[in-house]
């Protein structure tokens, strides 16, 4: 029995570490966004989706269109959240993409995926105090974790114009250009 526990706390923190290195990542191009290093998110409908191609985009439109119906026949259906999200995300459309996520959050309150990718999204849609409350919640299930805290201390000094005395790292390193924002798969 405690070897199943171990096993279940190790996963939790291996789960967690990589939520957070994900969205420490994530947290680079916004600092440096504040520090004036970088432009700003423009709105979805004037993002440029050159890093796809237009059959990929096209597919994705389709995808989107597609999850959109199912969602009007089932406004709570979890599978077709998460793709609407995942498809608004790959397009860059982040403001479109923080509704869905929300819902997703209000279907499970305390599931540290949809935790950690509306803090994500709404980083990307520079909402530094939208990003702080999930991450808040995640420090509360997960208070052994201090990564979480350093990321929402972080976030804070940028929110009130502190910044750590070392430089923020530059935002020039090569990163991908639609970060993919991990959903669990949905419960049967």
């Amino acid at each position: 029995m405690s070897e199943q526990k171990s096993r279940k706390n190790l996963q939790k923190i291996i789960i967690i570490a990589s939520a957070l290195a994900l969205l420490g990542v994530s947290i680079i191009p916004f600092l440096g966004q504040l520090t004036g290093q970088s432009e700003p998110n423009p709105p979805d409908s004037a993002v440029d989706n050159n890093n796809l191609s237009p059959s990929e985009n096209e597919l994705l439109q389709s995808q989107e269109k597609g999850y959109e119906a199912v969602l009007k026949r089932e406004p709570n259906n979890q599978s077709a959240l998460q793709g609407l999200v995942q498809a608004r995300v790959q397009m860059n459309h982040f403001h479109s993409a923080k509704e869905p996520m929300e819902t997703l959050l209000k279907l499970d309150p305390e599931n540290p995926g949809y935790l950690q990718a509306l803090a994500q999204i709404n980083l990307k849609n520079n909402d530094i105090e939208g990003a702080l409350s999930p991450l808040e919640k995640l420090a509360k299930i997960y208070p052994e974790n201090k990564e979480i805290t350093t990321i929402i201390d972080t976030l804070k000094k940028a929110q009130k114009g502190e910044f750590p005395s070392a430089q923020p790292p530059s935002s020039t390193s090569p990163a991908t250009p639609n970060p993919a924002i991990p959903l669990p798969p949905p419960q049967p």
